[in-house]
């Protein structure tokens, strides 16, 4: 993977600090695993509350919810110079990240192996926040893809 280091790069580094501070703190003092399961539920507990947030007010497994939740992606294309909504629609969102700045710091920081636990959040706070909804990720820049392909679809 290829660090790019520009105005987006240092933006999320200064967001992200704290948590590079506390990942390096954990790698040092738990082994290799249990670190991972630490940095995992940071994470998904990160993800979550965030959502919890957005989500306020909507009902769980509902269409309203589905639908808050799928507009509030579709203004991240115009912040995120490196996302793209592929669809949006009342059954499915789908989104394009062909950048991962988070991943890139981890690896610029030598954590990349905690890169994993951010991917992982996403299904993480879609099983607590969006029932009734399937996700899944087509491709992983962290895993070596060029692009990271997510899809949240209602199960029928």
């Amino acid at each position: 993977m290829k660090i790019k280091k520009d105005k987006t790069f240092f933006n999320k580094k200064q967001v992200v600090s704290s948590s590079i501070n506390y990942l390096n703190a954990i790698k040092q003092l738990l082994t290799e695993e249990e670190a991972l399961k630490v940095a995992e539920l940071a994470a998904a507990n990160f993800m979550t509350d965030h959502y919890k947030k957005v989500l306020k007010g909507t009902k769980p497994g509902s269409q309203e919810r589905f639908d808050v939740f799928r507009k509030h992606y579709e203004v991240y294309p115009e912040v995120c110079t490196y996302c793209e909504i592929i669809t949006s629609n009342e059954n499915s969102l789908e989104v394009k990240f062909k950048r991962c700045p988070y991943a890139e710091i981890l690896l610029d920081e030598d954590l990349f192996e905690f890169a994993v636990a951010s991917c992982l959040s996403d299904e993480a706070f879609t099983m607590e926040l969006l029932p009734g909804i399937d996700f899944s990720r087509e491709s992983s820049i962290v895993d070596g893809a060029s692009e990271c392909i997510m899809k949240w679809s209602k199960r029928l």
